[in-house]
């Protein structure tokens, strides 16, 4: 190892690791939320069942007769962090008219990192722990936040990745209550 290598320790590998560090940001914060539907758009959304945060079984069922708002989010993600007031505020003005919200967190240490969180932020919609197979089954989408509306059908009718702010939403829900 060269002496500049090893004042600067290790390198090659150290800039490896800072560059895998910088696109898994690149991928998980550039906001997408202009590029439309994944391919899901129009079908029928799938019937979650997950546990909330007081460790109840909650199912997309559940809400069959509303326009539901299914956002993916963590706790570490910063535009996810950004899009909870939004969130809270459409779940406020338009859930008398038939909207519900759904946070499913995808963090990996689960309901110990996510309830904290929560009870901070002040969610006024449930908070779920989201899974793997979640993940897959709307599409595997690479980003997030990532919010899926689905109608009272229970169809997809709009997926919305990155950052989206309230007025973006209100445009589209607005037409589905």
């Amino acid at each position: 190892m060269s002496p500049e290598n090893k004042k600067t320790g290790g390198g090659m590998s150290r800039q490896i690791e800072v560059l895998k560090h910088v696109l898994i940001a690149l991928v998980l914060l550039v906001p997408v939320s202009h590029l439309g539907a994944d391919g899901k758009k129009g079908e029928d959304a799938w019937n979650f069942t997950l546990k909330d945060l007081a460790d109840n079984d909650v199912s997309l069922h559940d809400y069959k007769n509303n326009v539901v708002l299914v956002n993916f989010w963590a706790t570490w993600c910063g535009p996810c962090k950004r899009e909870i007031p939004d969130l809270i505020s459409l779940q406020k003005e338009f859930g008398p008219e038939g909207l519900q919200v759904l946070g499913i967190a995808l963090d990996k240490k689960g309901r110990k990192i996510v309830e904290p969180f929560a009870e901070k932020a002040g969610f006024n919609f449930p908070i779920l722990i989201g899974d793997y197979q979640t993940i897959q089954k709307y599409g595997g989408f690479r980003a997030i936040p990532t919010s899926f509306l689905i109608d009272r059908t229970g169809k997809i009718v709009k997926v919305f990745r990155g950052l989206t702010r309230y007025e973006e939403f209100t445009a589209v829900i607005k037409k589905f209550l």
